[in-house]
């Protein structure tokens, strides 16, 4: 009966295939855009040319713009193995759901491996507001690619990892007023009770 019972939890164990979530997209400061790697090991080997770059696919819905509007703050972010030439740079092209980033390698070649850490570094973008809005109302993870700029990339590149929105959204100004005062009437009424 043991032996049942242990083959049978066995059969109906679920198999991890949850990718490990190699960065993470942080929204929390008005018009800006934060990426930064979580230390994770990359799920596939592939090299690849760093100008079409690597793809988080599924970042917008589609409210995605037609342009980024957008300027590097500062910027790290790089493929593990290589070596940064602190210029990331973003693309997006109008209708596709994901965002591009591109020539981070000092050079032209990008290396992931398996098992082994995918990227280093962060970068921060300032974006137009119309970007920032369509960014906020979009997803809150997704696939990274690699090589790939556009959705029509993905059939012939290599899924790597994960990306996760970690944002922290922040709240309209009346909002905030709005929420301390319905704490300040709650605390009011727990009083008087």
């Amino acid at each position: 009966m043991k032996t049942f019972l242990l083959m049978t939890a066995i059969a109906v164990a679920p198999l991890s295939t949850q990718a490990a979530t190699l960065l993470t997209v942080d929204l929390s400061t008005t018009n800006q855009i934060t990426i930064a790697t979580t230390g994770a090991a990359s799920g596939a080997t592939v090299i690849g040319d760093d100008t079409e770059g690597f793809y988080l696919a599924n970042l917008f819905n589609t409210n995605a713009p037609a342009a980024l509007g957008h300027t590097l703050v500062t910027g790290d972010l790089i493929s593990a193995g290589d070596t940064s030439n602190f210029s990331p740079n973003l693309f997006h092209v109008s209708g596709n759901l994901g965002l591009n980033v591109y020539s981070y390698v000092a050079g032209n070649v990008s290396s992931f491996t398996t098992g082994q850490t995918a990227f280093s570094g962060s970068a921060t973008w300032n974006v137009s507001t119309a970007t920032y809005a369509a960014m906020l109302a979009g997803n809150t993870g997704g696939t990274i690619y690699f090589a790939a700029d556009t959705d029509s990339d993905i059939p012939g590149a290599t899924a790597i990892g994960e990306w996760a929105n970690i944002s922290a959204v922040p709240l309209p100004a009346g909002m905030s007023l709005m929420l301390g005062a319905f704490g300040l009437l709650a605390l009011k009424r727990k009083r008087t009770a």
